[in-house]
C-alpha cells in the first residue's frame, strides 16, 4: 500500500503544477487584455526583475529545504526534534519571502497579486511534500507514544522533585520553628526568674519598709522617753534651786538658833558668875552636900562646851553636806544641760532622719508601685508568650500533620514511578520490535525511491514541453504588451503618472507570476 501511495502523491503534484501553469497563463493573457494597462520605465524594472531573482532564489531555497526535510525525516527514524528544526528553517525562508512582498509593494503598491499566487504555489507544494511524508508519520504513531509516556515521566520526575523540595522547605519551616519555640521557652524561663527575682525584691524591701516602720516607731518611742526625761530634767534645777532656797532657810534658821544658844550660854556664865538668887545658892547647897562650887562651874561649862562643840560639827557637818549636794547638783545641773543639749542635737538629727526616711519611703512607696506596674507586665508578658507558645506548638502539629500527608504522598509517587519504569521497560521493548520494522519500511522506501526517480523523470520531461510552449506565448504576449504600451503612452499623455503606477504594479505582477512559473519549472525539472 506504501508503495502505491507514493506515486499517487506524485501524479497528484504533477497535476497540481499543470493546473497552476494554466492558471497564470489566463491571469497574464487577462491583465494583457484589461483596457487600464500602461507600462513603467526602464529604471523599475530592474528593480522588479531583482526582486523576483531574489525570490526564485528562496523559493529554489524552500525547495531544497523541503527535499531535506523528507530524507532527514526517513534516516534520523521520524526524530520530531529535526522535524521542528527544518520546519523553522522553513518559517524563516517565508518571512524573508514576506519581507521581499513588503519591499515589492512598497516599490509597487498595486502589484499584490503576484505575490498570493506565489503563496497559493508554496501551499500546493507543502501540500504534495505532507502527502508524500504521511505514511511515514502513520508508521510513527508508536514513537509518539513512546515520546508522549516519556514526556508525562518527565513530568512526573519533575513533580517528585517539587514535592521533594516542599518537604524540605516544610522540615527546614518545622527546624526554625522549633528553634523559635525554643528561644522563647528560654525567654519565658528568664521572665519566670525575672519573676522571681522581682517578687524577692518586693518581699526584701516590704521587710524594709516594715523594718523602717518599726525604727520610727522605736525613734518615736525615743524621742518621747527623751522629751520626758528632758521635762524631767528642766524640772530638776527648779527643785534644786527650791531645795537651796530651803536650804539657806534652815541654814538661817540654825544661825538663828546658834546665836540664841550662844546668848543663852552667855546667860548661863552671867549666872554662874553671879549667882542672884541665894535660894538657888542653898538649894544648890542642900542638893549636893559636898559642893564644890568651882568643879560644878567647870563641869557646867565643860559639858557646855561639849554641847556647843557637837552642836557646831553637827551644824559644821550640815553645811558640808548641804554644800557637797549642792555641788553634786550643780553639777548634776550641768550635766544636764550637756544632755539637753545633746539631745535637741539627737532630736534635730533624728527630725532630719526622720524625714530623710519619709522620702526614702515615699520612694520606696513609688519604686514598689513601679515594681508592682513591671510585675503586672511581666506577667501580661508571659501570658501572652504563653499564647504564642501554646500556637506555635499548634501550628507545629499542623506541619507535622502536612508532612505526614506529604510523605504518604511521596509513597503513593513512588508506586507510580515504579509503574512507569515497568511501563518504560515494555515501552522500550515494544521500540525495539518498532525497529524491526522499520528496517523493513527503509528496504520498501529503497524501492520506492528507484521507482520516484524513474517518475519523476518523465514529469521534467513533460515540464520541458510545457515550459517551451510557455516561453512562446510570453514572448507574443510581451511584443503585444510593447505595442500597447506605445499607443497607450501616445493617447493618454495627462494621465500618465497615475495609471503608468497602477499598470506598471499589474505589470510587475505578471511578471511576478511569470518568474514564479519559471521557478516552478525549474523545480519540475
Amino acid at each position: 500500500m506504501a508503495k502505491l501511495e507514493k506515486p499517487v502523491s506524485a501524479e497528484d503534484s504533477l497535476y497540481g503544477f499543470k493546473e497552476v501553469a494554466e492558471g497564470a497563463a489566463i491571469f497574464i493573457q487577462k491583465k494583457l487584455h484589461s483596457p487600464g494597462f500602461e507600462s513603467v520605465d526602464n529604471k523599475h524594472n530592474c528593480n522588479i526583475e531583482d526582486l523576483q531573482a531574489v525570490g526564485v532564489h528562496l523559493l529554489s531555497k524552500i525547495h531544497n529545504l523541503e527535499n531535506r526535510f523528507a530524507t532527514v525525516f526517513l534516516e534520523s527514524r521520524i526524530s520530531e526534534l529535526a522535524v521542528a528544526e527544518f520546519d523553522d528553517e522553513i518559517r524563516l525562508c517565508l518571512a524573508e519571502l514576506k519581507q521581499l512582498c513588503t519591499l515589492y509593494s512598497f516599490a509597487n503598491p498595486k502589484g499584490a497579486h503576484g505575490y498570493d499566487c506565489l503563496e497559493t504555489l508554496r501551499s500546493s507544494d507543502l501540500i504534495s511534500q505532507t502527502q508524500q511524508v504521511s505514511p511515514c508519520l502513520e508508521d510513527g504513531g508508536l514513537v509518539k507514544e513512546l515520546s508522549a509516556k516519556l514526556i508525562e515521566i518527565e513530568k512526573l520526575k519533575s513533580d517528585n522533585l517539587v514535592k521533594d523540595n516542599e518537604l524540605e522547605a516544610l522540615r527546614n519551616r518545622q527546624k526554625e520553628l522549633e528553634a523559635h519555640i525554643c528561644s522563647v521557652e528560654k525567654q519565658k524561663s528568664q521572665l519566670e526568674e525575672n519573676m522571681e527575682i522581682m517578687r524577692r525584691e518586693v518581699v526584701v524591701t516590704a521587710k524594709f519598709l516594715d523594718d523602717l516602720r518599726s525604727e520610727m516607731m522605736e525613734l518615736n518611742n525615743n524621742m518621747d522617753s527623751r522629751m520626758s526625761a528632758n521635762k524631767i530634767l528642766v524640772k530638776k534645777p527648779s527643785e534644786l534651786e527650791e531645795g537651796k532656797k530651803g536650804m539657806e532657810v534652815y541654814l538661817s534658821q540654825l544661825e538663828e538658833e546658834n546665836l540664841l544658844l550662844s546668848e543663852g550660854l552667855c546667860c548661863l556664865e552671867e549666872k554662874l558668875m553671879y549667882p542672884n538668887d541665894g535660894r538657888e545658892y542653898c538649894h544648890m547647897e542642900l542638893q549636893i552636900p559636898e559642893f564644890d562650887a568651882t568643879n560644878f562651874k567647870d563641869e557646867i561649862i565643860r559639858r557646855l562646851e561639849d554641847e556647843m562643840e557637837v552642836r557646831t560639827f553637827v551644824m559644821i557637818q550640815k553645811v558640808d553636806e548641804m554644800q557637797r549636794q549642792w555641788s553634786v547638783v550643780q553639777e548634776e545641773c550641768e550635766c544636764l544641760k550637756i544632755e539637753n543639749l545633746t539631745l535637741i542635737e539627737e532630736c534635730s538629727m533624728l527630725q532630719k532622719a526622720n524625714e530623710d526616711l519619709r522620702k526614702q519611703k515615699m520612694e520606696l512607696n513609688g519604686r514598689c508601685t513601679v515594681l508592682e506596674v513591671e510585675s503586672k507586665e511581666s506577667a501580661n508578658g508571659c501570658s501572652n508568650m504563653l499564647n504564642k507558645v501554646d500556637n506555635l506548638q499548634r501550628e507545629n502539629q499542623l506541619l507535622e500533620e502536612e508532612i505526614s500527608a506529604q510523605l504518604q504522598k511521596k509513597v503513593l509517587l513512588q508506586d507510580e514511578i515504579l509503574a512507569l519504569k515497568e511501563t518504560i521497560s515494555e515501552i522500550k521493548f515494544e521500540n525495539e520490535m518498532l525497529e524491526a520494522s522499520f528496517a523493513m519500511l527503509l528496504r520498501d522506501y529503497e524501492e520506492l525511491e528507484a521507482e520516484t526517480t524513474l517518475f519523476v523523470q518523465k514529469i521534467s520531461n513533460s515540464c520541458s514541453c510545457g515550459k517551451v510552449f510557455l516561453e512562446e506565448a510570453l514572448g507574443a504576449q510581451k511584443g503585444l504588451l510593447k505595442n500597447e504600451q506605445a499607443y497607450i503612452l501616445a493617447d493618454n499623455k495627462q494621465n500618465c503618472n497615475t495609471e503608468s503606477q497602477f499598470i506598471g504594479g499589474e505589470l510587475a505582477e505578471v511578471l511576478d507570476v511569470d518568474d514564479l512559473y519559471k521557478a516552478q519549472l525549474k523545480r519540475c525539472v
